[in-house]
């Protein structure tokens, strides 16, 4: 066991973070999309259906303007569901993921 101060977890999740979110924009911009902040950029779910999209092949109900927390939580749950159906291992911490987490931009749950 490595114990971390918090100047160095600070560090290593702000790592993970530039790392996922290059990730995820190398792929979206063959959507136009991108993402500049995992703690907001993720809350309406467009960007993560139009990544799955992307890595997927098929193409997603979503809905394209999503204001209202109900759409939101439609599209995420859209999300949520796809990756479990596919059977993409998640770790238990990810596996407990819910709409709500992300839309608060909890990123404990989201790296």
């Amino acid at each position: 066991v490595v114990r971390m101060g918090a100047h160095e977890t600070f560090f290593l999740c702000g790592a993970r973070m530039q790392a996922l979110t290059n990730w995820a924009n190398f792929h979206l911009k063959a959507h136009g999309t991108t993402i500049n902040d995992l703690e907001t950029d993720l809350g309406d779910g467009l960007a993560l259906i139009s990544l799955l999209e992307i890595l997927s092949g098929k193409t997603m109900f979503k809905h394209k303007d999503p204001k209202s927390m109900l759409y939101q939580l439609d599209n995420l749950n859209i999300v949520l569901k796809y990756i479990r159906k596919c059977g993409i291992p998640l770790n238990k911490a990810l596996d407990k993921v819910t709409p709500e987490d992300i839309i608060d931009g909890n990123l404990i749950i989201i790296l």
